[in-house]
């Protein structure tokens, strides 16, 4: 019996096999929606390379059918181009809401220039479809400013959908939910090896009574797995009471990210709290070996942020933001583990994170990518976050090694592995005391309270006995101050509160303290805010009642530097953002304008402050480079002397202003 049954299945698969067709469009069947109706079970219809368009080929519907649509040569070579208007015609690439499962399988199609207020290109409700090798480009639209919106630039996942999506491209895509992708209500949807590229959400969208947003992404009430997905400038909004993100919104929800990479994500507006690659509110979201650099943003922005949610972030990497604020806030019981945080402007184990310095794995190093410039976020053989090279004993970040060298990063013409103080300029290697430990990193030993400069970096009774003997005995000037100044007086100076912080240390809370932020590193350099637009005009060279110089103020107490840079040239509704780095002597502040689609038409001046603090006394030439320099005006540069003038102006003129066109 049991091989008459064998023999019956096997003949029933062989059936089935040969009755499946190849169903060829525009050979077999004018339209894909034609090739589709003419389908059943099991068949492929198979789309020649070309671009189709019209009734037929837009507004596509499985309808339920177990079949697999697929182009011939790949999404490079299959368009489907919708030639919709969000205003007058709207129409979308496909449709999957009659009972779509696994086997309903779309694969290797572009669909652009789609517009529908809910998934532009793909709208999934309800079914489980499998997506893999398209391209979903161009599309989306709605304008929350003027009353019009929706949710899935380029896919929207509905009512309890299943969906999976592999190796798709998420492409300028524009949303106020989910410039990429969408998904609410009870759906469970996997995206594997998706990259979401200059996808955006303008406004704010209320739906169920909350304000929606996410650049890339947009959940509410699901569970998504991102799995080695690339989120890369992506753009969002926070402005008008957004709570935005550049990259992705999770809203009572649980999702993960693994293996994925946020990079140069930007985020507009301050008037909220936000969160610039990832903002959760409520759930359990996980986010583990994920790579988070380059992102930008402004004020009361993190790049990650949690709104009673209780997040675990293991094994990340969060490296060169440019934002004001800790990488990471919080409101509820998080979890960091095996994470380096290293070069950020807003500082690196700061604020809320001090406590989880050096604490289950947590350190600051650079984590010697590849090549970062170029988008290369492997890792050299030496880098802290390979396996072999970290405490934890795991891989550190999205990607693991991806080249061998020397990896000189201080350009001291040292290798990493035989510098003795890798990441400060100290050709001549001294070593004082003959630990190991290079002279030049007096200041720069990560932590906090290690007053005796011992080279473990440990904060011991030792420690307490050195602040002790300064403050009472010797009471002579620290050669270090950063380390000294325990409780982080912005006024640099070690007091009767630095010792109490450090028997509170040592003697009753127990909690680690913060990184000193030393002398040329990035993280002790930040830009603090901006004045509002001083005056503007449509028309360039027409304003000359306004100044015609760009000037530096600077004032120096107690190792810290605030300068302003007074009557910068931005864009009238800009980003203004910086690039700031200290080497050398040499403080260079690079000035950027980030705008999306060419800013406004007008243009403002500003004046830009800027801060670094643990910077010892000295000569110092800062370099403020602009946006908006016009050609063969001198860039503002002046060298200064702490010592002798520690505060002044300097000036350079400005032959026009608004300093050039849009």
């Amino acid at each position: 019996m049991r091989h008459i049954l064998l023999y019956v299945v096997t003949v029933l698969v062989l059936a089935s096999t040969a009755l499946a067709a190849t169903i060829n469009v525009p050979a077999d069947q004018p339209t894909i929606q034609a090739g589709i109706d003419a389908a059943t079970q099991g068949d492929t219809v198979l789309i020649a390379d070309g671009t189709y368009t019209g009734d037929g080929n837009r507004d596509i519907n499985f309808g339920g059918k177990e079949i697999v649509v697929r182009s011939a040569s790949g999404a490079d070579a299959v368009t489907i181009d919708c030639e919709a208007d969000w205003h007058t015609e709207r129409h979308r690439g496909f449709i999957f809401d009659s009972g779509e499962t696994a086997l309903t399988v779309l694969d290797g199609v572009t669909v652009t220039d789609a517009a529908a207020d809910t998934g532009a290109c793909v709208l999934v409700r309800g079914t489980s479809p499998t997506v893999k090798g398209c391209r979903f480009v161009n599309s989306g639209y709605g304008d929350a400013y003027s009353g019009h919106e929706m949710a899935g630039g380029g896919v929207a996942c509905l009512d309890n959908a299943g969906a999976s999506f592999t190796s798709c491209y998420f492409g300028s895509n524009q949303a106020q939910s989910g410039g990429g992708i969408y998904v609410e209500n009870s759906s469970n949807v996997t995206v594997d090896s998706c990259l979401f590229e200059a996808n955006w959400t303008g406004g704010w969208l209320l739906v169920n009574d909350g304000i929606r947003n996410g650049g890339a992404a947009c959940l509410y009430q699901s569970d998504v797995s991102f799995t080695a997905c690339r989120f890369i400038r992506n753009w969002g909004d926070s402005h008008l009471g957004g709570l935005g993100s550049a990259g992705a919104v999770s809203y009572e929800s649980s999702p993960s990210f693994s293996f994925c990479e946020f990079a140069r994500d930007s985020l507009w507006g301050d008037y909220a709290s936000s969160g610039l690659a990832l903002w959760f509110a409520e759930g359990a979201p996980v986010i583990e070996n994920c790579t988070f650099f380059a992102n930008k943003g402004h004020r009361w922005v993190s790049v990650v942020y949690g709104v009673h949610a209780f997040m675990t972030i293991r094994n990340c990497l969060f490296v060169g933001n440019n934002l004001e604020d800790p990488v990471i806030r919080w409101d509820s019981p998080t979890t960091i583990e095996c994470t380096n945080i290293y070069g950020n402007s807003g500082g690196d184990w700061v604020g809320d994170l001090a406590p989880f310095f050096q604490q289950d794995g947590n350190f600051s190093a650079d984590p010697l990518f590849c090549d970062p410039e170029n988008g290369d976020f492997t890792l050299g053989d030496v880098s802290p976050c390979l396996p072999a090279n970290n405490e934890c004993g795991v891989q550190i970040g999205a990607y693991g090694q991806g080249c061998t060298g020397c990896f000189d990063i201080d350009e001291d013409s040292h290798c990493y592995v035989d510098d003795n103080c890798p990441d400060v300029y100290n050709p001549g290697q001294e070593d004082a005391d003959g630990v190991g430990l290079g002279d030049a990193c007096c200041c720069v030993c990560p932590t906090v309270g290690n007053i005796d400069g011992s080279a473990d970096c440990l904060v011991t009774m030792a420690d307490l006995t050195s602040i002790i003997s300064h403050l009472f005995i010797l009471i002579e000037p620290y050669d270090c101050p950063p380390s000294a100044n325990v409780d982080g007086s912005p006024d640099g100076l070690v007091t009767m509160g630095d010792l109490t912080v450090l028997i509170d240390h040592l003697f009753i809370s127990l909690q680690p303290l913060g990184p000193c932020n030393p002398v040329g590193a990035s993280s002790s350099a930040l830009l603090t805010g901006h004045s509002a637009c001083k005056g503007e005009d449509q028309q360039a060279g027409a304003a000359a009642s306004f100044s015609l110089e760009s000037c530096i103020d600077w004032s120096y107490s107690g190792s810290t530097l605030n300068f302003t840079h007074r009557d910068a040239g931005f864009n009238c509704c800009p980003v203004i953002l910086a690039d700031i780095t200290v080497d050398n002597n040499v403080i260079t502040v690079t000035e950027i304008d980030s705008l999306f689609e060419g800013g406004c038409w007008c243009e403002c001046l500003y004046d830009v402050d800027y801060q670094i603090t643990g910077l010892a006394a000295g000569e110092y030439q800062i370099v403020i480079e602009s946006p908006y320099r016009p050609a063969g005006d001198e860039v503002l540069d002046v060298t200064i002397d702490l010592i002798t003038e520690p505060t002044g102006s300097h000036c350079v003129p400005r032959s026009q202003y608004p300093w050039s066109d849009l």
